[in-house]
């Protein structure tokens, strides 16, 4: 049950991300994002892709 909760919380993670990215830059390709990626839009996004891979492959931090 914990391994579901902390798998939602990767997806979660990783769809907030995603929608930062289109809200801020009006895209999600990978080459415009990382010639823009360079502000703190960029870095919260960026945290936010961390928190999603963290949570999606059960690393430390979000392991159970």
């Amino acid at each position: 049950m914990k391994a579901m909760i902390v798998n939602r919380i990767g997806d979660v993670g990783i769809v907030i991300s995603i929608l930062l990215c289109y809200f801020y830059y009006g895209s999600v390709d990978y080459n415009i994002l990382l010639n823009l990626a360079n502000s703190n839009e960029g870095t919260i996004i960026g945290f936010m892709i961390l928190i999603g891979v963290i949570g999606k492959s059960s690393q430390v931090g979000l392991h159970v």
